[in-house]
Parts: C-alpha cells; structure tokens; sequence
C-alpha cells in the first residue's frame, strides 16, 4: 500500500464535495460547542475522566443472535468501545452513550453469573494490607472481592488489552547497535531467558518514551497547614482527594495512553504493565525519606532479571547506562560505581538528583492498581484469554512474516509472591505495593468536586473528550449500490462513506493497525481525515458569510447575534481545528516510525517540531521523534541539534543523547 505524504487537503476530492455540506455542518463547529457550552460532558463514576474506548469492525450491536458464548460476545463489544457507530449521540451530535459498553457489561454479566466462583481459589494479597489505613480501608477499594463488573472494569480491561497489543509488538524488535554485543554474550554465557528479557524491556520502554510525551513532574502538595481552632473546619483529607494535583496520579494509565501524554512516574506505570504483559518482573524503585508523608518517592524504573534489578529512568527518558553505555546498569553497579551518576549530567546541565546517600535506603515499589488484585479478575483472566482465541476481531500475531505465540492477556498480577525475592537484593530496604496507582483512582473520582471551585481542572478532560470523540468523514474502497433512478437493476460503483474519530485512530495506532484493511481505515487514514487546509480553517474563524452558507439555520444561531461574541467562539472554532490538526498530524508521524519509515517521520512532524503550524502542545514530542528519526537514517548531526533544540522536561536526557552521538560522525 502507498505511503501517505505530508500535504494539506487543500484540494478535497471530489468525494468529499459532494458530502461537504454534511460534514462541514456536522464537525467543525460542534467541536466549540461541546467545549463551550455547560454539561455536555457528564462525570462518571471516577470523576470526569473520559471512559475507554477500542475498535471492531464487527458490528456489535448485531451479534445477539450470533451462537457465540457470553464471553467472546462480551470480548468483541469490548474491542468495539471506539468504534463510532457504538456511540449514542442527541441532536446535536453530543455523546450520551456508548452501546458496546452496554453489551459488554450485559454479556460479563450473563456469564459471571453461570460459574461457580469457588472453583477459582482466590485470596487478597498480603500486601494490600500494607498500604496507609486512609487508602486500604477507603471505600473506593472495598470491591476488591466483589463478584460483579462495572464500567471502571471495561476502562481496565481496554488498558490490559491496549498494553497486550503494544507488548507482542513491540517485543519482537531488535535490539539496538550498543546493546547487541552485551545481550549476545549473555545469550552465549547460557542467560537465554535474562538476554530476551533485557532486549524486550529495552524495546519497550523505548516505545513508552517515544509515545508518551512527558509532562513536568509536579512536587508532593503539601497539606493544609491547621490550626488547633481551625481544624474542624479546614478540608483535613489528603491533596488527591481534594483534586489537588500532584506527581503521577493525575491520569489513569488508560488515561496516559489514550492521549499520549505523561509524567515520568505515569511514564514508568505505563512501561512497568508493560513489562507485565511481556512476563518480565518490573518495578519502581523510590527513595526512602524520612518522615515523607507521601512515601517512599518514585525514582527509576526497573526489570528484574537474574536476581538483579536493571535500571530505566522516565525522566531521562533513557535506559541508564553501563559501563563504556554498552549494557544497562544494575543497581549494585550504579550504587558501587560513581562515574556511572556522574555519567547522567549533561554538558553544563545539572548534576543527577540521586546522590550515594539517597541510595542507601531503596524501596521497592510494586505498581498494582486494585482491578489486578480483585476475585472477579482473577475469574476472568483465562477464560477472557480463551475468548480471544476465538473473537473475530483478532488477527494471528505475526513477526517477519511468521505467525508467532501470542502474549497471554494479564489482566492479575500477586505481588506477595515476589516480596521475598525482591527483598533478598542487595541494597533493598523496603517492599510494598506503589501508592499511586490508588491515590490516581481517588484523584479522580475528586475532579468533579474540585471543578466547582476551579472549572479549569474539568475544562481540559472536556476538551479533550470532545476533540477525541467528534467525528470526520472518510471514503475508503468501492461498494456496488442500485441507483433507482438508473434503469432497474443497472449498478454504479461509488466509494463507501464512513465516520471516523480520533479515538478511534489512537486504538488503531495503539493496536499496530496502521493500514487500511480492504474498507475499514487504519490509524493514518483516520488522521488524514483531521487535516483540513490552512485556508478552510481561516474561513472559519473569521468569515461569517462563510458559517452562514455552512451551517443549518439553527446552527448558526448559536454564534449569536453580537459580534463580539460571534467573534469569540469563532476563534474557538479555529482553536478546535487546529488542535485537532495538529494531533492528528503528530500521531500520523508517530505511526511512520514505528514502521521505520524514517522519512515519512520527518515529513510530518520536523514542520511541527519548527512550529510551522504554530502553538503545538506536540512540539516537544515532534522534535524528540524527529530526532529519533535523523538519529535511525544515520544523520547524528541534524539529530543532535534536535536533541539540543529540546527545552521539554525531558530536555536533560536529550542533551545527553545528544552528547553521546558526538564521534559517531554522518
């Protein structure tokens, strides 16, 4: 199949001015409203976070008669989340429902309620009861053994299957030049499963850095400062649930992945699952504070292979490196050796926060979010595994051209049964279960509380939600139709119309489907349908006449009749639009590299990277694939001065990358 080249739609085809009024009038503006006007986004049950979202071509909503069991039907619903013919819209094409999730909960339901639960032995782990009192006998975590799912299951379920996907992909890459010779000689010293393990962790937190553009890490809030005669009436509960933002928790990881966007330790969450998925033991690694309320704080991340703990930071953004950088460091090496510290500042950067003393006390935190400890997923985890095998929605995993095994679905993770092996490594001090990935579950449920005080904090989900869920129209392959007003029976061939969203791209780019596949689109068919031309966006938001001629009567009401207020939410509009564009354009790009379609890469994203399209909340991220991209094709200079061009808050590692390219040459 052709690639895609950069170019604006300035010339629609002719498909797409026959359907042009119908468009015009059903997308654009309606981005503005949903964001403007109040309540078109409900909360839910977690907050206002917006709920997960897959794809299926297969209809789901069609399957009732279809002699499947309860659970593969419930498996296709599950993938058809982001399907947009699942989603109930009103009038005005707001989304009030979403029908998969309807069927998925209906048909998990049917067939919970056909097993005997006793037969699956389950226990809650032992170091749940290790957590502060305030979030294990919070009442948001009650529901650990409850046998019944809801829709904050499907949201879990979506991230598993999103995290499976990207596993079998990715971990069937090679590793890179520098780290080849090491993981050979292992392999040859008889480490078979430690050599594959390296090589698969590397891959894939190289993926987490490239798809997950970091956000600043925010300091530990500090709590309300009381006094005595004060302490009745001041908010005493802790800062995530008053909706205070803080480090890591301000995102679920569906959440971090559905929009691409993360600091370093939702960055390390992300890699961690991750490695989950891929049978590889990981954790965080924190530092021991005295006297932290927050716990021990999250440092780097780590892959446990052969009784050691090897090291990635999410900051950096790179896999900390060895001696001579041609291995990755283990944590006794970057205890014992200095120069390997010393080796992480950058040229007139500052010095790595982590000193000797910090590591003296290591703990060892298990990310494990409280759906992996629950009975009702350990009951599922292979039975759902079972109806994958034989859901139509899944095609057989393949690497170079050969079918290979698929990854298990994890969907449970027992963290006691590593307690013991992880406390034995040296230099740890501490084991227990991460707090975040609660205090990120309870940060949500408090959005819609705290957005009474501070509407900013819903503003952005809603944003967001509209953006991601507002549909464009596509054309994909030929269908036969009868024109009745052709002689009967004579048949015209016209291409097939379809809605798409950019929810719906990122599944598919999440899931690897970066193709066309016969007339369903793949991911870059959808963001090309998020690129109008430069001049329609202008028409837009600044030409009346032109919204008039566009939009239904109604419609064009909304503007308003003043001016002044017609004027502000045309800008909107263009706002909308160029966001939409812009984020379409960077996940088009992104999708070229992880084809190693270098070029491609660079078409798209290097204008971005320049701020050729302006104000971009995707700069830094095209700048850092860009440079990825120059670095793949050979040219290390044009990919340093990127990595230099960086001011992100990832700018340290970058400079880095940038400093050990010097003497590689063109």
């Amino acid at each position: 199949m052709k690639d895609y080249k950069a170019i604006d739609r300035d010339q629609p085809s002719p498909e797409v001015n026959r359907e042009q009024s119908s468009l015009l009038i059903r997308y654009w503006p309606l981005i503005a409203f949903l964001v403007l006007l109040a309540g078109f986004i409900s909360f839910n049950s977690v907050g206002c976070v917006p709920r997960a979202q897959s794809v299926m071509e297969v209809d789901d909503t069609k399957q009732a008669a279809s002699p499947v069991d309860e659970l593969t039907l419930a498996f296709e619903a599950l993938r058809g989340m982001n399907n947009p013919s699942s989603l109930e819209r009103d009038q005005f094409r707001r989304v009030t429902g979403n029908r998969s999730v309807t069927n998925s909960l209906f048909y998990l339901k049917q067939w919970l309620a056909r097993q005997d639960v006793d037969a699956v032995k389950w226990e809650l782990d032992p170091l749940f009861r290790n957590l502060p009192r305030a979030l294990r006998e919070h009442p948001a975590f009650r529901g650990i053994d409850y046998l019944d799912f809801s829709q904050s299951d499907l949201d879990y379920l979506q991230q598993c299957l999103w995290l499976n996907d990207i596993a079998q992909r990715v971990s069937q890459d090679s590793a890179p030049p520098e780290l080849t010779a090491w993981l050979e000689a292992m392999d040859k010293s008889g480490q078979i499963d430690g050599a594959r393990q390296l090589r698969q962790a590397e891959r894939l937190f190289d993926w987490t850095v490239r798809n997950i553009q970091l956000q600043l890490l925010l300091p530990q809030p500090k709590g309300p400062e009381l006094k005595v005669e004060e302490g009745k009436q001041i908010d005493q509960r802790p800062p995530y649930e008053r909706g205070v933002p803080g480090p890591g928790y301000q995102q679920l990881t569906k959440h971090a992945l559905q929009f691409a966007q993360g600091d370093a330790w939702e960055r390390g969450r992300i890699f961690v699952q991750l490695c989950r998925q891929a049978g590889i033991p990981a954790v965080m690694l924190g530092i021991i504070h005295e006297n932290e309320l927050g716990g021990p704080q999250a440092w780097a991340a780590a892959v446990y292979v052969n009784e050691e703990f090897y090291l990635f930071d999410p900051q950096l953004g790179l896999a900390i490196p060895g001696p001579d950088r041609k291995s990755i460091a283990t944590l006794s090496q970057f205890i014992a050796d200095e120069s390997l510290r010393a080796a992480l500042q950058p040229p007139g950067g500052e010095v790595y926060p982590i000193t000797a003393e910090n590591l003296k006390n290591i703990a060892v935190l298990i990310e494990s979010q409280p759906e992996s400890l629950s009975r009702r997923m350990k009951l599922l985890e292979e039975p759902l595994n079972n109806a994958r095998a034989q859901s139509r929605t899944e095609p057989k995993p393949v690497a170079g051209g050969a079918a290979v095994t698929r990854f298990d679905l994890v969907l449970t993770a027992q963290p006691n049964e590593w307690d013991k092996k992880f406390r034995r490594v040296k230099h740890i001090s501490s084991v227990g279960l991460w707090r975040v990935p609660y205090e990120a579950i309870l940060y949500a449920i408090a959005i819609p509380e705290a957005s009474k005080l501070d509407p900013k904090i819903s503003e952005k989900w809603r944003f967001r939600e509209a953006m991601m869920t507002n549909e464009q129209m596509i054309y994909l392959g030929d269908s036969q139709t009868v024109d009745r007003s052709l002689v009967e029976g004579q048949q015209q061939r016209q291409r097939q119309p379809r809605n798409v969203t950019l929810n719906q791209g990122r599944d598919y780019l999440l899931r690897g489907r970066f193709e066309d596949l016969e007339t369903a689109p793949g991911a870059r068919s959808v963001y090309l349908s998020f690129r109008p031309s430069a001049q329609k966006i202008k028409l837009y938001e600044s030409s009346p006449d032109f919204l008039r001629e566009m939009l239904s009567e109604q419609e064009y009401k909304f503007l308003g009749e003043n001016p002044e207020q017609r004027a502000r939410y045309m800008d909107e509009i263009g706002k909308a639009m160029r966001y939409s564009k812009n984020t379409a354009t960077f996940w088009l790009g992104l999708s070229y590299f992880e084809t190693g379609k270098f070029e491609n890469a660079i078409q798209w994203l290097e204008p971005i990277a320049r701020g050729e399209s302006g104000e971009s909340e995707w700069q830094a991220g095209a700048r850092y694939v860009t440079a990825r991209s120059y670095e793949a094709l050979g040219k290390n200079d044009i990919a340093a001065r990127w990595y230099l061009a960086d001011d992100s808050p990832q700018a340290a590692g970058n400079k880095l990358r940038a400093e050990w390219l010097k003497g590689r040459g063109e």
